[in-house]
């Protein structure tokens, strides 16, 4: 027979409306501001952020994006598996994304980006959820809002380079798993399971991301503590509720890691992903000392203002007018305090790694997306709602006050995108050249000379060069080593290497020296078994000041004393063709 206490951990609706569960209607959003009338907006809005993304689906890979896609691609070809057979030094869940868009589409560079591109719907809906206040419904306009501020704050300011990785993922899997424990109507038990699961995710995406499962596993505690608080089993539920969150992640977790075992590839996987990380980690820092990290914390903070200033600026407001003065509202505040909680675990994750990449900033997406939606909640039926001595709008029809009403928060995110002209010059002139190419009025040559990095020494256009004259002369079966971090034309080649460095950095690199001597001898040997018949080498550049020059293992002499000869030249490679078969 059923205890109360075994009724409560199992019940599917909160006592205090943590799930959502009663479908009242939100506040001040009765009238026309969440109605049919603001649709019709609504929808133009969320087209638009769709359609701001769009140009993101024309993006070439990097060296990271060919990274991740090539050892997924080997993994379907010939069943290397990861850190065994390839190596890698990212955590797996990316490349499970990357098998399965290969699977369904094929080799292409586009299925990512498309993915990515679609994700945004999601992640919109989302945080628009969890921006309603608890109880409440969520008025569809604002849903499809959250897909136009996704949009613009995710491909408004991470390019080619810096989308197509794994954080914005992270960002995706951490508003699942919040939605799951605190809007879904599971109860308390399975949402915190699933929770776990999605927490597990982030984490396989990449670890760094720990402090936005911390903050999962707080929504998980006090959803529980407060789902069981009427009937006074408040801290037995929210214990219960960790340790089926505990559970779930456990499942998923052990699922993976019990993958890698039976493929045998556990051992390399810890080498690579606990030991050769911890080197690389403590070896090759970005920043040095903690002025240094606040000073690179404000320095991105001011690389997006005003935005962020007016953003962060409303996320004050709004902490402190739900938690102070006859305005208190605990079920207002805590959305707020929600996303201060993602916005700051974020940038923990970012400078936990300590190198402060541009890309790593991907992860407060999920806090800043929930923040423009909080205030457009409680901003736009304040505004509808609003009675100023303006003669016009005391008279205009309650439709046309909420359609404005609505209007605010996209105008003013736009502009303060737009305004500082620098993230907004870049996506657009990478947009125009985008539909430029696809019109027919700009070549391929042209069009693939913008997507380079100078300071990295690196040009796609170069890239596709080698790689489609390597497509052009391969025959069926050819095999190709490309050295340094160029995993790009094994994509645009559509050719393998065959071995576990078919990239170079761990075996060149100062700060990723871990197990240098015998991961060198290592290379030699699958070098001699595998024989490709290509190599694309590296060489300096006359008269290019700051250009690296090749390690020995890099460069055209290396190879011709392995039986290589030069067969031609472009750019920085030299594509060697193997003497004797």
């Amino acid at each position: 027979m059923k205890t109360k206490v075994s009724e409560e951990l199992a019940s599917t609706a909160s006592p205090i409306d943590v799930t959502g569960s009663e479908k009242r209607p939100a506040d001040g959003l009765r009238a026309d501001a969440g109605g049919a009338k603001a649709r019709g907006i609504a929808i133009v809005t969320a087209l638009a952020g769709m359609l701001f993304g769009a140009s993101s689906l024309a993006y070439p890979f990097g060296p990271d994006q060919g990274l991740l896609y090539y050892d997924a691609r080997e993994f379907l070809r010939s069943g290397a598996v990861l850190y065994r057979d390839v190596l890698d030094h990212k955590t797996p869940g990316i490349y499970g994304i990357h098998i399965a868009l290969i699977a369904l589409f094929g080799e292409h560079a586009w299925p990512i980006r498309l993915a990515e591109w679609l994700a945004m719907i999601p992640f919109g809906f989302l945080a628009a959820r969890l921006a309603t206040r608890a109880g409440e419904r969520t008025p569809k306009p604002y849903s499809l809002l959250g897909v136009f501020t996704a949009n613009i704050l995710y491909f408004g300011f991470f390019n080619y380079w810096n989308s197509a990785q794994c954080e914005i993922w992270c960002a995706l899997f951490t508003l699942v798993a919040l939605w799951a424990v605190l809007r879904s109507s599971l109860s308390a038990l399975r949402g915190a399971a699933l929770a776990g699961v999605f927490a597990a995710l982030v984490l396989a995406m990449k670890p760094p991301a720990s402090p936005m499962v911390l903050v999962i596993l707080g929504a998980v505690i006090l959803a529980g503590r407060a789902r069981g608080r009427e009937t006074g089993h408040g801290l037995r539920l929210a214990a219960a509720s960790a340790g089926a969150f505990a559970a779930g992640g456990a499942l998923a977790g052990g699922a993976i890691l019990a993958w890698f075992a039976a493929k045998g590839a556990l051992p390399a996987m810890v080498d690579v992903l606990v030991h050769a990380n911890a080197y690389y980690v403590v070896h090759m820092r970005s920043a040095s000392g903690t002025l240094d990290t606040i000073e690179r914390i404000f320095l991105a903070h001011h690389a997006v203002d005003p935005l962020s200033t007016m953003l962060h600026t409303g996320l004050l407001i709004g902490i402190l007018r739900g938690g102070l003065g006859v305005q208190a509202d605990a079920r207002s505040r805590d959305r707020y305090l929600l996303a201060l909680a993602l916005i700051v675990a974020g940038t923990l994750g970012v400078v936990s790694q300590m190198k402060f990449y541009f890309y790593h900033w991907g992860l407060l997406v999920a806090g800043e997306v929930l923040l423009v939606l909080v205030l457009a909640s409680d901003v736009g039926p304040w505004l509808a709602n609003f009675e100023p001595a303006l003669p016009r709008w005391r008279t205009m029809p309650p439709a046309w006050r909420s359609r404005i009403a609505f209007s605010i928060m996209p105008v003013a995110l736009a502009s303060t995108y737009a305004l500082p002209m620098t993230f907004s010059y870049e996506w657009g002139e990478a947009t125009l050249d985008t539909v430029r190419h696809v019109a027919g009025a700009m070549d391929r040559d042209t069009f693939t000379r913008r997507f380079r990095l100078e300071g990295l020494h690196f040009y796609y256009h170069d890239s596709e060069d080698v790689g489609l004259w390597l497509r052009e002369h391969a025959k069926q079966g050819d095999r190709v080593l490309v050295r340094g971090f160029h995993p790009e034309i094994y994509q645009i080649s559509g050719l393998s290497y065959g071995g576990r460095f078919y990239w170079d950095p761990f075996l060149v690199e100062p700060g990723r020296a871990y197990r240098r001597t015998e991961w060198l001898a290592q290379d030699r040997e699958e070098f001699e078994r595998v024989k490709p018949r290509w190599v694309v080498a590296l060489r300096g550049r006359p008269g290019w000041p700051g250009w690296p020059e090749p390690t020995e293992i890099q460069s055209q002499a290396w190879f011709e004393g392995l039986g290589y000869r030069p067969v031609e030249s472009l750019y920085q490679y030299v594509i060697m063709e193997r003497v004797t078969f």
